[in-house]
């Protein structure tokens, strides 16, 4: 594990959902130094490992939190990450409006610290990949052997 991932608790708003599970945000650090959010749930209960919630373009962790939750009603563990230049992750341009990103590695840099931090946090495995129509959620992709 890098000591690159130093987290930090991060804001969280998504209070108004009702839940039985554990929320937590966290700040972490992606290798080219760009800060991303990650957000995990976990249930009172775990067993079925963790669902990583790689959300599509535009959206955010809040905007996902109903899937964790539910996630969490089942028995599993859950982290999700707001991608560079969304939620409230850094952005590359001078408008936090534009998402911009310079080439298709740097969200593999971002899957990288999302899962440095899973293994930080000790999130119980297996882990499951739930993901937008994006070709980031392809495992192969990413370059991790998911047995």
């Amino acid at each position: 594990m890098s000591d690159r991932i130093r987290m930090k608790t991060a804001p969280l708003y998504a209070d108004e959902i009702a839940s039985t599970s554990v929320s937590s945000s966290y700040w972490v650090q992606a290798r080219d130094g760009v800060k991303l959010r990650i957000a995990a749930w976990r249930p009172e209960v775990s067993g079925n490992g963790t669902v990583l919630i790689f959300p599509g373009r535009t959206d955010f962790i809040e905007k996902l939190s109903h899937v964790a939750v539910d996630l969490s009603a089942r028995g599993y563990s859950s982290l999700v990450i707001d991608w560079r230049g969304q939620g409230l992750s850094d952005r590359l341009t001078q408008n936090r409006i534009v998402s911009h990103v310079v080439r298709f590695s740097d969200y593999q840099s971002d899957v990288e610290a999302m899962i440095e931090a899973a293994e930080r946090l000790d999130m119980p495995k297996p882990w499951y990949l739930l993901g937008a129509p994006r070709k980031i959620a392809r495992p192969e992709l990413l370059g991790y052997e998911w047995g």
